[in-house]
């Protein structure tokens, strides 16, 4: 509460994520705020796990920059699969064993995801399908961080070709495709486990 960036002209605490290591310990750090903070006990600070009641419900206002919980104490709900871009703390309260998962939260700066692919661009005649392709490509990254090497024959890349990347690039281009998106990984998880190994000290 003292530390975290702060929004509403520093008048409160930014969107944050509280990564418990289990149920019990998720409920410890919410009595233990409650007990810290009594005007703000029941409804600023919430636990957020499959076990909660009208979670979705929870998630949906944890996403509305002034609704409260303003905190959720989560344990796996929250690490994939929401977007709430008014995040600005995180604060982990487990081991952090894997640098990816790190990485999947931060995502990747937009001109590093464009520089992965400089390479592959370089010299090449793209038509419209392909260039859209390789900027979904990029958004990925920008908001995952890594991508997984069967992702391109998924939605939304099916979208522009049924066949995904296949449809769209020669044999010799999907293949140089799927190795840029391995270095990425393989560099995200070297990165990410160095940031681990830093959270941990």
């Amino acid at each position: 509460m003292t530390h975290g960036l702060r929004v509403a002209e520093g008048d409160r605490i930014g969107k944050t994520i509280i990564f418990a290591k289990n149920s019990d310990h998720a409920a410890f750090i919410a009595k233990r705020f409650d007990a810290n903070y009594k005007h703000l006990a029941g409804h600023f600070a919430r636990v957020i796990d499959y076990q909660t009641e009208y979670a979705q419900s929870l998630i949906d206002a944890f996403s509305i920059s002034d609704k409260a919980p303003h905190i959720a104490i989560s344990l796996d709900m929250l690490d994939t699969g929401i977007d709430v871009p008014e995040v600005v703390n995180l604060v982990f309260f487990k081991i952090v064993r894997s640098g990816l998962f790190i990485r999947f939260l931060v995502g990747m700066e937009r001109d590093a995801a464009k520089h992965a692919f400089a390479e592959f661009l370089a010299g090449k005649n793209l038509g419209a399908n392909q260039i859209e392709f390789i900027n979904l490509i990029v958004d990925n990254l920008t908001e995952h961080g890594a991508m997984d090497a069967r992702r391109p024959y998924e939605s939304p890349f099916t979208d522009l070709n049924d066949q995904g990347v296949g449809g769209l690039f020669a044999t010799a281009d999907v293949q140089r495709i799927v190795q840029v998106l391995a270095e990425v990984r393989v560099r995200a998880a070297a990165e990410s486990c160095i940031i681990a190994a830093i959270l941990q000290l």
